[in-house]
């Protein structure tokens, strides 16, 4: 039989994070899910059935196989790759080879069904992203399989299932019931259906019947809790106690990077609630019990609590396969909470390749619009400290205070004259004055809105009394009242003034509280009060190096200035390569600081101590230009570098992860059911997407055994 082949096709890329266009485009849907999901929850209107087209085992004495995948729809190319396999027979060979073709003694045949563990396109899983970054994948692979003779239009459809991660739920479901929800026509006719597949699913939760005593639930826990019907449904299924033989399937992972969820986790809390024991917080499963807890939302593969060995067999496994098509996250970032089994891809492959495309300037730039962003935003403080009166003097403070750029010129070389700074910078007590009265006024009628409406947590209804709204009128007529203390106090200023002070303040205050609370609340995760010290301390550097170095680059703006700068850069990128190559992780840090600041000091001592201040139209013009072309640089390279850093010291996995959006080392599970009631895991990965099915390597990441009578 003939490898499957493929026509060249242009695969789109994985979808960008930093406020790319396609997140842009669904970022309404998201901010309004985060603020509404404790209001609707679209599981009330549902009513599931138990599946048990599966309790019969197979004939012959065969074992029962079927595949697992989770956070799939990012990349096309790598999601035509792993739909390739998942309509395929696979065969073991040496060194836990898969080829399409082999021995028959040593086949994994394609699944009896196909589970769908959360999160099916991004960002938004809507009808218009599965149609595109789902189903078109699933369409290229079964074209190219029909036309190599491994799969025909004739053979039986396959149950498809799904459980809605959190980007299912941004689009309110709507796309994830048009996915998987068993349509009302015939699939032939049906939207969004994959070939080869049939939909059967009435919820976004399920229970499956296998034999041999097993069953699968697919538990939906995104909105934060287990909803009554759901849990209704489950207790009704098994009155007397969970089944002894059990998998759980979550959005989410009971243990990921190290890290065990808590007892008062969603995730242990819906255990105690559906009488299931808490394995992977070290409470023991009853006597003839066995169990296997599996999510994705983590993107990549780690096993915790099972058989320590490949291929080993133990009673209980928390299993995180979230390697279905979307970004590639780091597995070297390991808290050490729980032992890890086994991970894919090995954690130094994973921060070398991810460390250096955080090196280059280009790969930020790429990643959306936030570089884009940067650059304008320098390049509206460019403008304002360079061509408007108070808020140039108030600048001129800083600039001749801090970094001793105590003149100005209006030619490219000559000193014209000291700069006019104020002894005192009014102007910029003016712009608090201002920014501070719209922050209050806004916050207040927050407060005050939030105030009359507000609930009791756990109370979804409740009458408002009469009093609490006079309290909220209250606060919105202080509210009212506070622009016009402000325009009392500083009503007196030119309105151009008010408005680039303003601006400016607003610029400065938002980048720097913006980066330090990123770096707290993002980078120290799970790292205690120590560490939210040391990346507050890392974001306020941070902070001063997108602000300052661009800036003052651009008001020395010399040649002698920018080669220094292009210096530091070049030679801190090649120092920076050989040491991730080495695997170095403070000694990045130290080059970064050392980079940084080198930028904000070497530059002026190589240019000296006068800024230039164009006043004609055309230089004016290219300056500004120009501070466009330098901020986006800039930001570019000062985020791609503070992400590099602390990524290389555990921090901002996630965040490094979306900048690097690798489509390589991609994972789904292929599982064996036995007769003797084994369950048997096999991780099917391969390192290279291809854009030919027929050149993928893959082989097995992992394997292990779940079952009752294992140690």
């Amino acid at each position: 039989m003939n490898p499957p082949t493929s026509p060249k096709r242009r695969f789109k890329s994985n979808v960008t994070w930093l406020l790319g266009p396609q997140l842009i485009n669904g970022l309404w849907r998201i901010v309004s899910y985060w603020l509404m999901r404790r209001t609707f929850d679209q599981r009330s209107w549902m009513t599931a059935t138990v599946d048990r087209r599966f309790t019969t085992p197979p004939a012959n004495g065969e074992p029962l196989w079927w595949d697992y995948i989770a956070d799939t729809g990012d990349g096309q190319l790598a999601m035509y790759n792993l739909a390739t396999l998942l309509y395929s027979d696979l065969h073991e060979g040496e060194a836990r080879q898969l080829a399409f073709e082999g021995d028959p003694e040593r086949r994994l045949p394609r699944g009896s069904f196909l589970l769908c563990g959360g999160d099916t396109a991004y960002h938004v899983a809507d009808r218009a992203t599965l149609a595109v970054q789902f189903q078109a994948p699933f369409q290229w692979a079964w074209a190219d399989l029909v036309a190599a003779g491994r799969v025909s239009e004739l053979d039986p459809r396959r149950p498809l299932y799904g459980l809605p991660g959190n980007h299912d739920y941004y689009d309110e479901l709507d796309g994830f019931g048009r996915q998987f929800r068993r349509p009302l026509v015939g699939e032939d006719h049906a939207e969004l259906a994959l070939p080869g597949f049939e939909r059967l699913q009435t919820a976004s939760y399920s229970a499956i019947a296998l034999p041999h005593g097993w069953w699968l639930w697919a538990i939906d826990l995104e909105l934060g809790s287990l909803d009554l019907r759901q849990r209704q449904f489950f207790a009704s299924i098994h009155p007397g106690g969970s089944p002894a033989r059990l998998i759980v399937a979550t959005p989410e992972p009971s243990t990921f990077d190290g890290i065990r969820a808590r007892p008062t986790d969603t995730i242990s809390v819906a255990f105690a609630q559906l009488g299931l024991e808490a394995a992977f917080l070290d409470e023991p499963l009853r006597p003839g019990r066995c169990r296997l807890d599996l999510s994705g939302d983590t993107h990549n593969y780690q096993r915790y609590a099972g058989p320590a060995e490949y291929g080993g067999a133990a009673r209980y496994a928390s299993v995180v396969s979230g390697g279905g098509g979307a970004f590639l996250q780091s597995t070297s970032i390991d808290f050490g909470q729980v032992p890890r089994r086994a991970v894919f891809p090995p954690p130094e492959v994973t921060r070398t390749r991810i460390a250096l495309l955080l090196l280059s300037w280009r790969t930020l730039a790429r990643s959306g619009l936030v570089a884009a962003i940067g650059g304008a935003m320098i390049t509206m403080l460019y403008v304002a400290t360079s061509f408007v009166p108070s808020t140039r003097t108030m600048f001129a403070n800083v600039l001749g205070t801090v970094f001793g750029l105590c003149h100005e010129r209006t030619s490219w070389r000559a000193v014209d004259g000291a700069c006019t700074a104020l002894p005192a910078p009014t102007a910029y007590c003016h712009a608090l004055w201002i920014l501070g009265s719209i922050i209050a006024c806004t916050g207040l009628a927050v407060f005050a809105s939030r105030f009359a409406n507000g609930k009791p947590p756990g109370v979804p209804h409740q009458i408002v009394s009469d009093r609490r709204y006079n309290w909220s009128a209250a606060l919105v007529l202080a509210a009212t009242a506070l622009p016009w203390v402000t325009v009392t106090l500083v009503g007196d200023q030119p309105a151009a003034d008010v408005y680039t002070d303003v601006l400016s303040a607003a610029l400065v205050a938002g980048l720097v509280v913006g980066l330090l609370v990123t770096a707290v609340s993002r980078g120290a995760s799970n790292r205690g009060f120590a560490g939210a010290c040391l990346f507050a301390a890392f974001g306020a550097f941070h902070a001063a190096f997108q602000l300052f170095v661009p800036l003052t680059l651009l008001r020395m703006f010399s040649w002698q200035a920018l080669a220094v700068d292009v210096g530091i850069f070049a030679v801190a990128s090649v120092v920076g390569r050989w040491l991730v190559r080495r695997g170095s992780t403070w000694p990045l840090v130290a080059l970064w600081l050392a980079a940084g600041l080198g930028l904000l000091v070497l530059p002026r001592l190589a240019s000296g101590n006068s800024t230039f201040v164009p006043d004609a139209l055309a230089p004016r013009l290219a300056a500004v230009a120009a501070a466009f072309i330098v901020g986006w640089v800039s930001t570019s390279v000062q985020l791609g570098w503070y992400f590099m850093a602390t990524f290389m010291i555990g921090g901002h996995g996630i965040e490094a992860a979306t900048v690097a959006r690798i489509g390589d080392y991609k994972e789904f599970i292929r599982f064996r059911l036995d007769p003797d009631g084994s369950l048997t895991g096999h991780v099917i990965a391969f390192a290279a997407a291809q854009p030919d099915g027929c050149a993928l390597r893959p082989y097995l990441a992992d394997k292990f055994t779940i079952r009752s009578d294992a140690a």
